[in-house]
């Protein structure tokens, strides 16, 4: 397809296409949203979400139209996206992740896949503890605490994790994640509360590792909710080489958790096809 193309052609970790009414592009009624890998199209995609409603909302405003909620139709369903005036930042209701843990005793079929995602700076004996998403067709591993500056280096063996599931389809990503408690990005940081550390590898969809995960929180916040004692609200940052920090909301009734963070616009243009 051309939307498929274009996403090649960019070769970005996600491009999302927006579909607006020509001239009228009302707020009242949801946009049509897909987003597509190098690869592929995917289900879910958050930061591709986030400058979706930039882009949207941007418009909408040079036109007259100024609105700070938008509701996206996408594979996942609707997704409300509400912006604060004040701060300009940008909140994403999506659907919560499903986590099923995984027995450390009990992991012959992702073990080649483990020790590849750990490439060379850790072993199994560094890994706390493994859960896998059914809904995100993601694998996640929590390192102990004292693993986290291997963590910040961590170089996986990304053509050895298509290798050890080539199918793609249980497992489509891995997070590794380890508890933030007490990290500092730099002397004097005063911002050491976060609840928890991410980084999120996803070759099979043509992603060697992704900036910030959207759809990779949906799952954190559903696993770290449990291990937190049920705290519905987090702090978390992905520790990628342009790293992002997200606010998570978890509405356990709802089965929804809202991910807030920021959003710049940095270009704008026309792409002839």
């Amino acid at each position: 397809s051309d939307m498929q193309s274009v996403a090649a052609e960019f070769n970005l970790s996600e491009t999302a296409f927006v579909f607006l009414a020509s001239g009228s592009a009302a707020p009242d009624r949801p946009v049509p949203l897909r987003w597509f890998t190098p690869k592929c199209e995917v289900a879910l995609c958050g930061h591709a979400t986030l400058a979706a409603a930039t882009a949207v909302h941007l418009h909408l405003r040079a036109s007259g139209r100024d609105c700070d909620r938008l509701e996206f139709d996408t594979m996942s369903g609707l997704l409300p996206v509400t912006r604060d005036a004040a701060t300009g930042q940008w909140s994403l209701d999506f659907p919560l992740g499903t986590v099923e843990p995984i027995a450390m005793g009990d992991r012959d079929a992702s073990a080649a896949l483990l020790e590849s995602a750990l490439g060379d700076e850790l072993g199994v004996n560094s890994v706390l503890s493994l859960a896998h998403s059914p809904d995100r067709q993601k694998l996640l591993i929590e390192l102990k605490p004292e693993a986290r500056d291997q963590f910040l280096r961590l170089r996986p063996d990304t053509a050895a994790m298509v290798a050890a599931a080539p199918t793609g389809q249980r497992i489509r990503g891995v997070i590794v994640t380890v508890s933030g408690e007490g990290f500092r990005e730099r002397d004097g940081d005063d911002s050491g509360e976060f609840d928890f550390l991410s980084r999120y590898f996803a070759p099979w969809v043509g992603i060697p590792e992704d900036p910030v995960t959207g759809a990779a929180h949906t799952v954190l916040a559903a696993y770290w909710r449990a291990k937190l004692g049920g705290r519905d609200e987090m702090l978390a940052k992905q520790c990628s080489r342009r790293g992002g920090v997200l606010r998570l909301r978890v509405d356990a009734g709802r089965g929804r958790v809202a991910l807030t963070g920021h959003s710049v616009m940095s270009a704008h243009g026309r792409v002839a096809i």
